[in-house]
């Protein structure tokens, strides 16, 4: 995924949503996400997806995390429009937050 100042990546990114920092190049970061890797790489021009970059995790499997995230600044966004139904996560009785990074990509946690 495409950032624009590593440093700021590596502070969301590890700070505030806790993945582990793996590696760090000079044009890159690689974290352990849920799932898989996630590697961030500083691009001049970000283009944000309009759709979750990253997905994974759980937002409510360790007490006080979701709590702990908002009083640091990560504020969830809701996103509808085409192909993604209102009831998503009731349907699948799911919690979904969505929420933007620093440049503005969609990332997605789930419980």
């Amino acid at each position: 995924m495409g950032v624009s100042n590593l440093d700021v990546a590596r502070g969301f990114y590890g700070d505030l949503l806790g993945l582990e920092l793996v590696d760090a190049l000079p044009f890159a970061l690689v974290h352990d996400g849920p799932a898989s890797q996630l590697r961030l790489t500083r691009v001049e021009r970000v283009h944000a997806a309009p759709s979750p970059c990253s997905g994974g995790g759980s937002a409510t499997s360790r007490p006080g995390r979701p709590a702990r995230r908002r009083r640091r600044g990560l504020q969830p966004v809701r996103r509808y429009g085409p192909g993604r139904p209102r009831h998503l996560g009731r349907a699948q009785r799911r919690r979904i937050a969505w929420f933007l990074d620093p440049d503005g990509n969609t990332l997605s946690l789930t419980g």
